[in-house]
């Protein structure tokens, strides 16, 4: 389930500083799709799933794996532009990670060659893992468009995409279309979830949706930063001087503030022997 609650942005051009770095080499996300058609009163529904996984190769190439119960697909694309480089579609961005500095208007194009107008830069999401699920702020993408088939079928659609603001990842998508064949109406519904179901691939007690949304760490490394501090005890997961910097400022300062106790105490003492010899010579 995806729980969506709209927030209308106006031209706002301000993006939040934090700069999140994904893919990450072996990352697999997963998807559920669930599809409703309805033909001449009759109806029907269908749930399958997929996954897409990240494969780093070389610079800031990456190969992708899109796996389905019945096939598998592998592209290649440029981390840097976020654009295919493979024959499939070159040269436009793909379609589950996008950039992260669009704004509300812009147009972009997604595979397969299909232009979206970014409606809003600020919905609120949640998405369904472990413990009541995981807030999140989302683009909202928009396109919509009419074809007619070869077999003359005329086909109205829109489409809804939903990509998380920092990472750009892909989250979920709503496709509604409405099938006109002859005297004969038909509506098909496709929505496309992200799904967590609790997985902790590096099992660091961090599941994978919670790291890549909340702390921002890597689903695959039980030590996102190298700072011998597993990632579910890390403050901060993603940065290599913390805590250890912390905890050497504080046995610093615990030091210097017993040093410094123990030489008041020598002149405390001090002072009372003094005063004390100073009382038997009287």
């Amino acid at each position: 389930m995806l729980i969506l609650s709209f927030r209308p942005v106006h031209a706002q051009r301000q993006r939040q500083s934090q700069t999140v770095v994904v893919p990450y080499d072996g990352m697999t996300l997963s998807y559920r799709t669930t599809t409703t058609r309805s033909l001449a009163g009759q109806e029907s529904e269908t749930t399958d799933f997929f996954t897409i996984s990240y494969h780093h190769l070389l610079k800031s190439m990456f190969r992708v794996d899109i796996r389905t119960n019945s096939s598998e697909e592998m592209l290649e694309l440029d981390a840097d532009t976020r654009r295919y480089v493979s024959e499939r579609s070159p040269g436009d961005y793909i379609g589950h990670w996008i950039p992260t500095n669009l704004h509300v208007g812009d147009s972009i194009t997604l595979n397969p060659s299909l232009q979206y107008t970014v409606h809003s830069a600020n919905d609120t999401l949640r998405l369904v893992d472990v413990e009541g699920g995981i807030g999140v702020r989302a683009f909202r993408l928009l396109a919509g468009f009419t074809i007619t088939d070869p077999l003359g079928v005329k086909w109205d659609v829109s489409i809804t995409r939903h990509y998380e603001a920092l990472t750009g990842l892909w989250i979920g998508s709503v496709l509604n279309a409405t099938v006109f064949f002859g005297t004969l109406n038909g509506t098909l519904k496709q929505e496309v979830v992200l799904v967590g179901n609790g997985i902790d691939t590096d099992g660091d007690s961090l599941t994978d949706l919670k790291e890549l949304f909340v702390t921002h760490s890597n689903p695959v490394l039980v030590d996102t930063d190298n700072d011998f501090w597993n990632d579910v005890l890390d403050p901060l997961p993603t940065n290599g001087l913390i805590p250890n910097t912390l905890l050497v400022a504080l046995v610093l300062s615990a030091a210097i503030a017993v040093i410094l106790i123990l030489k008041w105490s020598g002149r405390t003492g001090e002072t009372e022997v003094q005063e004390s010899q100073s009382t038997t010579f009287q």
